[in-house]
């Protein structure tokens, strides 16, 4: 598997003090598997998006040990497959990290603060606040989400309730974007091209009206 291929194009942080041993873009593997993810929900006529959690068991050494992350969850969004608008990449993954935890007696005080993110398209208002709330060290994606995005693009969840999180004892998450963001904006654009099966008929109708340079006055 390849390495990120891009420079950054943008970055964002509301931590500037946060290490980068956090960042998953410098565990080439991970980051990788999150467009293997995001291909895959392509794949299935999910809106491609593809994240992973990354847990580091260890704790940080001030001698600059390197930490080796385990993914302890990956998923993409399912929304189409759930019949359910709330099961985006991220919140599916939070489900399936809090099972993980579970299964391996790892209090969530203890995995969260330990645990990174990465996801190819940035978070929307709803994703970013529940990482935010949940308090994960660290998030990386790709692209910018101009209609939805959570982190600086419609709203800036983290630095709006950043202090909330910290106030109340967590840890506030290092949001960085601008990863690969080109080869997101190609997948995206790869199912825009089709029709989404589940959409509401009246979006489906415009759609195709704004394809054919048609117009209608029904909103």
């Amino acid at each position: 598997m390849e390495e990120a291929k891009e420079p950054l194009e943008k970055e964002e942080s509301h931590d500037t003090g946060e290490k980068d041993m956090w960042d998953l873009v410098n565990y080439p593997l991970l980051a990788e598997r999150a467009f293997d993810l995001a291909k895959a929900g392509l794949a299935a006529g999910e809106v491609p998006i593809g994240c992973l959690f990354a847990y580091f068991p260890d704790e940080v050494s001030t001698q600059g040990k390197e930490l080796q992350p385990i993914i302890i969850a990956e998923c993409y969004n399912t929304p189409n497959r759930n019949k359910n608008a709330t099961c985006h990449a991220e919140i599916n993954a939070v489900d399936l990290a809090i099972e993980w935890a579970k299964e391996n007696n790892v209090p969530l005080s203890t995995l969260w603060p330990r645990t990174s993110v990465i996801v190819t398209v940035e978070p929307c208002v709803m994703c970013a606040a529940a990482l935010v709330y949940i308090g994960v060290r660290h998030v990386r994606y790709g692209c910018s989400n101009k209609r939805f995005g959570g982190c600086g693009s419609i709203a800036d969840v983290p630095l709006h309730e950043g202090s909330k999180a910290e106030a109340n004892g967590r840890v506030c998450p290092k949001f960085v974007g601008g990863w690969r963001s080109e080869e997101a904006i190609m997948l995206l654009k790869e199912f825009y091209k089709g029709e989404n099966p589940n959409a509401p008929s009246h979006k489906v109708k415009k759609k195709k009206n704004r394809e054919s340079g048609a117009t209608t006055d029904n909103k």
